[in-house]
């Protein structure tokens, strides 16, 4: 037969609505580079233009669609509430929040009708230009003068998240729009900067996360295209941890949009120095506690440091920005006995240093308190221009040193702080308070103002926690207060934060806060409208977006800003217009892949983080043993955020992600080594960072062996759950219908946790064209299989025909390959195990190399150790099991207790199974007699060697046999080392000669208490199918496959299936 060529996918070629009218026609070149400059220039305000556009087309008429009721019920449930609060007004407000991107939606939805090719056309262009404006203008705000505040009054301030979360949206919904790889790296590296200036860390997150989800939800991109892609992304990470503390943009923590604090309260140019644990503070060998103290009438915060690193520079400091030829004074509050306590000759003093770009002496300035004198200098590009002690408060003293950066460089970046002694050692503390940096001369202390960051334990939470509670007060339709003044009658001695918060910076919790159960009913169903359309599509793209969004406003409310809001409304619009012409196979299936794949690296790092949790308290609780007392909390929350993602990264490197077509002791071995690899790998970290990974070596231990329990199970519950809900499992297609093609689709067709799901046969055979083989349909012949798998995303097939010519194989490979990314044939090796074979090279032929586990004489000793642990353990835990059945088989009928049953060991050595005894005395011969009475009978015990209704049973025995107690007393033949805890069934002497030639592979294992054929269909497969299951088994063996077992007979047993 000779090899057809491919077939080529013919293009798809949408019908033109006529209601739409070409947008190049409408507006030309300019108007449409206008169009996309506007888009990401003004985000708030340009995706209107696609409605007034929309009003010029001759048949602007607009049908109902069902996403329509979504986006008006949307619309009334987040307007209710506060019309309710605030009568019509605040109903109306509440309503064009949805409605004004809804029109957007539909706008862009009905443009897509001008077939645009975005990546290159002038709409592109004007996107990208837009884009780089806007984040060029929010560069500019980093400066002063005129042209600063031009750029702040064209686009707003660019400190805060509503920047961050805006050119986020713009960034990562243009890299959407155009699919080309190097605009979508043009887009994501603008977007990157523009997050950076606005140093809004939540921003920053859910932008790694919709780069790296690009990386694989291309359908387009090879291998080598995805490498490159995440090659850039990497690059654009690099730069921006490079350019970040070189040019100082952006700012530490998570960013409030809150108003400046008045002008007499922000002489202080430092932040938040009376919130000790702020993310703007930097400990540089030091150990900082922070304690309450009073001066005069003054309540401060006061900081005591201790030195951990002998460095003269060991400070604690926060960044500050000095400009060219200003005059500065640092000042603070010292007390050099550290607080009551022996200082032993601490030096103390405030230390600042910087270096200014093109210069090559640092800027530093230090002062400090020697033998009760404040010395000062400074060196470099500085100036000092006084120092002295403003005042004495008992042993407190107010020093300062005031000073001029002189630097040729506008402005300088530098770090100002305190420092516990300038000397060279150790162990020395002082205590400080009242840090400023102000203008001019020294003035009276103001706390640091907080406008840029705040800590999120110390802030976020309480806000969160406020929005809460006023949420339990009125649940159903919210409190309709402002949150400022809810949270300022809630925090009466809340000091720390200049202005009160605007909102309660979470987008779930403010929406709780303010418009209840009824609001937040409302946001779910406004999610439903955006991404209803790319949920029925499968855009995994645009999903990615509106995920990492919603994941950004979980630290902040930003979703209904319009920078934000329209622009995701006019990309939903526009992407779902343009997914009706696309192919439902391969998005659905790109798309279903990457949400099983993300689905497990979840699972995984969840199930990590619980094996530590569960690790921590079995450690804890071991104190009460008398085992010594640790205090695990530092590095609970270092691990737990960083080191734990080693077992998804690990099950990644197994091929876990998604491990389709694995079998489950392939599956289970590959859980455990990368749990192992994830605990070695973590081990190794505490030993090389100690002060980082201060982990216990136990808990490392219990972490690494509760991960090996919880993680595979953990799995196994999410590819069920994952089955349940269509998503697990890859179609396949199977080429060859004969035989062996036959075998192969009913064997997946039982398994379908593998993952392997086969949907149609292909074959060259005229009669068996349009028949239905093992459930499914043969489509057509081998050549039809490439346009079917084409049109239906299909990129896995195996060829089952075992007497295909050389010239039909080179061509399944060299052609089929084309189309399939996996090909897999299935040679005519029957009695060839399927685990522990190798493919190698033999000198230009294909060579399969054989290992039988079970021959091996380690794993031998391995099985034969797990046995007599398990029989000593298990006898020991189930002796008043034991005891009980006994006594009860005793008094239930006349006869022993136990049975000795003759049966055929391992090398076809005879011994006596031990069991409880289930029948009466006379069984055997009740059992001849109706053997010869009842041909039915006869039929069906030659059939299963069993029968369904058996009167030779006992009442206990029915009990015992249907959850196989009777063969707990088999323990004592796996001690004595007859029987193995997994094995093939113990055979009897007469049944030997039915075995045929499976006797030779069966006998060469010990029987065992239970095997892979009880835990697979018990009695309910014939004698027949049993002996082949049970030489697969030997074949295959496993200390894994053994594991699985036990798991499964215990799940078989409650289950009670196939019991007689």
């Amino acid at each position: 037969m000779t090899p057809t060529p491919p077939l080529s996918t013919p293009p798809v070629t949408p019908t033109r609505d006529r209601a739409h009218v070409p947008l190049l026609a409408v507006l030309g070149r300019g108007l449409t580079f206008a169009l996309g400059l506007g888009f990401a220039l003004l985000p708030a305000y340009g995706p209107f233009a696609g409605l007034l556009l929309l009003l010029r087309g001759r048949r602007a008429r607009w049908s109902l669609q069902r996403s329509d009721l979504l986006w008006w019920g949307s619309a009334l449930l987040l307007a209710l509430p506060l019309g309710l609060h605030g009568g019509p007004s605040g109903f109306l407000f509440g309503a064009a929040q949805v409605l004004a991107p809804w029109l957007i939606f539909r706008a862009f939805f009905r443009l897509h009708g001008a077939r645009l090719r975005l990546e290159t056309s002038w709409v592109g262009v004007g996107l990208l230009t837009g884009l780089a404006t806007l984040v060029a203008l929010g560069w500019l705000q980093e400066g002063s003068g005129a042209l600063a505040e031009r750029a702040a009054a064209l686009i707003g301030p660019t400190r805060g998240s509503l920047y961050g979360h805006t050119v986020l949206a713009l960034g990562a919904l243009v890299a959407v729009l155009l699919r080309r790889g190097r605009y979508q790296v043009l887009s994501l590296t603008l977007s990157a900067l523009g997050v950076l200036i606005s140093g809004s860390r939540e921003a920053a997150v859910a932008w790694l996360v919709v780069a790296v989800a690009l990386i694989f939800v291309g359908k387009t991109r090879t291998p080598r295209k995805r490498a490159a892609f995440g090659a850039a992304v990497g690059v654009i990470l690099v730069g921006a941890s490079l350019l970040g503390p070189l040019f100082g943009w952006g700012s530490a923590g998570f960013l409030l949009d809150v108003a400046p604090p008045p002008a007499e309260a922000s002489r202080n140019l430092l932040q938040g120095t009376e919130v000790a644990n702020g993310d703007w503070w930097q400990a540089v060998g030091v150990h900082v506690e922070a304690h309450p103290v009073t001066i005069g009438d003054a309540a401060l915060t006061g900081y005591l440091l201790t030195k951990t690193d002998p460095a003269p520079t060991s400070r604690l400091q926060q960044p500050v920005t000095l400009e060219a030829g200003a005059t500065y004074t640092l000042s603070a509050w010292l007390r050099p006995d550290a607080g009551g306590r022996p200082a032993r000759g601490a030096q103390p003093g405030l230390q600042g240093w910087g270096q200014p770009l093109g210069e090559d002496e640092a800027f530093t300035l230090e002062g400090t308190l020697e033998g009760g004198r404040w010395e000062a200098r400074v060196s470099g590009a500085g100036q000092l221009l006084d120092a002295g002690v403003l005042e004495t408060r008992g042993a407190w003293r107010r020093v300062y040193l005031s000073f001029a950066y002189v630097g040729s460089a506008p402005r300088l970046d530098a770090w100002v702080g305190f420092a516990p002694d300038a000397r060279t050692r150790a162990g020395t503390r002082a205590m400080f308070a009242g840090l400023q940096l102000e203008r001019n001369l020294a003035s009276p202390y103001t706390p640091g103002a907080l406008t840029q960051g705040l800590s999120l334990q110390r802030t976020r939470v309480a806000y969160w926690q406020t929005a809460w509670r006023g949420f339990l007060e009125s649940p159903l339709w919210g409190q309709g207060e402002l949150f400022p003044r809810f949270f300022r009658a809630t925090w009466p001695d809340f000091r720390q934060v200049s202005a009160l918060p605007s909102h309660a910076h979470s987008l779930p919790l403010q929406l709780l806060y303010e418009r209840g159960l009824i609001g937040f009913a409302g946001l779910l169903l406004f999610v439903a409208a955006l991404t209803s359309h790319a949920l029925r599509k499968g855009d995994a793209a645009f999903l990615v977006v509106v995920a990492a969004l919603l994941v950004a406003n979980v630290f902040d409310t930003t979703l209904f800003s319009g920078g934000v809001l329209y622009p995701l409304a006019a990309v939903a619009g526009w992407r779902a217009a343009a997914y009706r012409f696309a192919r439902t196979g391969e998005r659905d299936s790109a798309t279903r892949q990457f949400g099983v794949r993300l689905s497990l690296m979840i699972v995984d790092f969840a199930a990590a983080t619980l094996a530590f949790s569960l690790a921590l308290w079995t450690r804890q609780l071991g104190t009460l043993l008398g085992m010594p007392a640790i205090n695990p909390l530092a590095a609970s929350l270092e691990v737990a955020r960083y080191a734990l993602l080693l077992w998804p990264v690990m099950a990644w490197r197994e091929g876990l992600y998604p491990g389709y077509g694995l079998t489950a002791p392939q599956e289970l071995r590959k859980q455990v080594v990368s749990a192992a690899y994830a605990g070695l790998i973590l081990a190794a970290g505490t030993v090389l960072f100690r002060v980082q990974l201060p982990i216990p070596r136990s808990i490392l231990l219990l972490t690494i062996l509760y991960s090996m329990v919880l993680n595979p199970a953990a799995r196994a519950l999410t590819k069920r759950l994952l089955q349940r809900a269509g998503l697990w499992g890859r179609p396949v297609v199977i080429l060859g219908a004969g035989r062996a093609g036959e075998r192969i689709a009913r064997a997946l067709g039982q398994s379908p946790l593998d993952g392997l799901h086969p949907i149609a046969f292909f074959d060259d055979d005229p009669a068996k064209q349009g028949r239905v083989i093992a459930g499914l349909r043969v489509r057509g012949r081998l050549a039809d299989a490439d346009r079917y798998a084409l049109k239906r995303g299909v990129q896995h097939a195996i060829v089952a025909i075992p007497t295909a010519t050389p010239e039909l194989l080179a061509g399944l490979i060299n052609i089929r390959g084309r189309v399939f990314k996996r090909v897999q044939f299935i040679p005519d090796l029957v009695n060839l195990p399927s685990e522990g074979v190798y493919a190698s090279d033999l000198d230009g032929l294909l060579a399969l190399e054989v290992r039988l586990g079970l021959y091996s004489r380690a794993n031998q000793l391995f099985k034969r150790a797990v046995d007599l642990v398990g029989s000593v353990l298990g006898g020991i835990l189930i002796a008043p099991v034991l005891l009980a059945l006994a006594v009860w088989i005793k008094l239930d009928s006349p006869g022993g207790v136990f049975y000795w049953s003759t049966r055929i060991g391992q090398k076809g050595a005879p011994f006596k199974c031990l069991k409880f005894r289930s029948m009466f005395e006379d069984a055997d011969a009740r059992l001849q007699e109706m053997l010869a009475r009842d041909e039915a009978v006869r039929a069906e015990y030659e059939r299963f060697h069993k029968l369904e209704r058996d009167p030779r049973i006992t009442r206990a025995g029915a009990f015992i046999r249907r959850f196989s107690l009777d063969e707990l007393p088999q323990l004592f033949n796996v001690f004595r080392g007859e029987m193995s805890l997994v094995g093939p069934r113990p055979y009897l002497v007469q049944e030997l000669p039915d075995m045929r030639g499976f006797q030779e592979t069966i006998l060469e294992a010990k029987p065992g208490m239970t095997g892979y054929w009880q835990v697979s269909g018990r009695s309910d497969v014939t004698f027949e199918e049993r002996l082949v299951m049970e030489a697969q088994y030997v074949r295959n063996w496993s200390p894994w496959w053994d594991l699985i077992i036990l798991v499964q007979t215990v799940t078989v047993v409650l289950q009670r299936r196939g019991a007689r």
